[in-house]
């Protein structure tokens, strides 16, 4: 029988809920799940005694809606955890007010401002947005999907069917490489296979990457050092922790400027750091949002 508890968060006031859900894939990748018609999102999400419970957030504003279903009565402990959580995900209390006083008066860029644009969707660790992370590379978007659904599957644990935990080091480090090849991982499984022993034996800190005062240059080297995590990886890691000054040029993102921003002419990656760098300390996130956000074809 489940219990259910509710209770509200109120952000900064420039946070938006939905933008922040919305604003990259992660929604989609278990144990997320996301409603777009009625803009929720559900986390299965561990506690720290082993036992799982299920997140329905909603938002309003700059406020969230926190249901909590459980099949167990939980402390004021497992309360604070779970808002502890929900505001760590959301990035509800990063301060985005100057990047969106930035760029409203510019009618190209003031649509973030508008909407409070400029948050990343993140995971309840920085080892889970790693792996996640990992699952993105060389690969389609379905088959990250289906690698971290196998792996939550494989190794999670479970709340409801096809409702499973996303595993921690230490349950990743205690399968083998037959295992997560069987999840789909390929190539990647001994590289995840090696960070999860070295996460869960305290040889690698990849929590202290959350909160590390290094530059976002120097941390992308660390990053760079775990095998598998290359330039691709660890800018969309620091995206995801809210370093907005990383600026990292994809293929993909010329061929967008290209079109929005050059009138269609070939464009490289200098002339991207160029035309970013005029937003400082934001100019990572602007460069992620602008060339996300390409207008429909024919469009001005």
């Amino acid at each position: 029988m489940s219990t259910l508890y509710e209770f509200s968060l109120t952000g900064h006031e420039s946070f938006a809920f939905w933008p922040t859900v919305w604003s990259h894939g992660w929604c989609e990748l278990p144990p997320f799940a996301v409603s777009p018609g009625d803009q929720t999102l559900e986390r299965i999400l561990e506690l720290p005694d082993g036992i799982p419970v299920r997140l329905l957030l909603k938002g309003n504003n700059n406020e969230v809606e926190v249901a909590v279903e459980t099949r167990r009565t939980l402390s004021e402990g497992d309360l604070k955890f779970i808002g502890i959580t929900v505001r760590h995900i959301l990035a509800m209390d990063a301060d985005l007010s100057s990047l969106h006083e930035l760029v409203k008066a510019e009618p190209e860029f003031h649509w973030i401002a508008t909407t409070k644009a400029g948050r990343l969707l993140r995971s309840p660790t920085v080892f889970e947005d790693l792996v996640k992370t990992l699952c993105t590379t060389n690969t389609t978007w379905k088959q990250t999907r289906n690698m971290v659904r196998r792996l939550c599957e494989s190794l999670g644990i479970s709340f409801a069917e096809h409702r499973n935990t996303f595993p921690g080091p230490s349950a990743i480090a205690g399968s083998s490489e037959d295992v997560l090849k069987a999840a789909g991982l390929g190539y990647r499984a001994p590289y995840l296979l090696n960070l999860a022993i070295c996460a869960a034996n305290g040889e690698l800190d990849v929590e202290g990457w959350g909160h590390s005062d290094v530059s976002s240059e120097k941390l992308a080297r660390a990053m760079a050092r775990v095998r598998g995590i290359g330039p691709y990886a660890s800018a969309n890691m620091l995206r995801v922790l809210g370093r907005t000054d990383h600026l990292y040029v994809e293929n993909w993102m010329i061929r967008n400027f290209s079109i929005k921003r050059n009138g269609g002419k070939p464009a490289t990656s200098s002339d991207l750091g160029q035309y970013y760098s005029r937003f400082g300390a934001w100019r990572g996130i602007m460069l992620w949002l602008d060339t996300t956000n390409m207008p429909p074809t024919g469009s001005d």
